[in-house]
């Protein structure tokens, strides 16, 4: 019953073929085997007013932002502001 050696080797191949087909199905592009349930406003309220507020924010400082016609200027005013800079990298 000598085979050679080959059915460890064809044991272990299946198993590394098995892994690698659970892996590539769990980290798939699909996304529904990870997505898990969608968030709502009942399960983090106070952190989707703080994203309203935020977005609020932003619409209104690029609302400022576009009443300078002078491109340099309004570039300026959003990028030398410490806070205005700050609000536009919190996207």
């Amino acid at each position: 019953m000598s085979d050679g050696g080959r059915g460890p080797a064809a044991l272990l191949a299946a198993l590394f073929l098995a892994g690698a087909l659970g892996w590539a199905a769990l980290l798939s592009a699909d996304g529904r085997l990870l997505s898990g349930p969608a968030a709502a406003v009942e399960d983090w309220p106070k952190e989707f007013r703080y994203a309203a507020v935020l977005q609020q924010a932003q619409a209104l400082l690029q609302a400022r932002a576009e009443r300078i016609s002078d491109g340099s200027t309004r570039r300026r005013f959003l990028s030398d502001v410490p806070w205005n800079r700050e609000l536009l990298q919190l996207r």
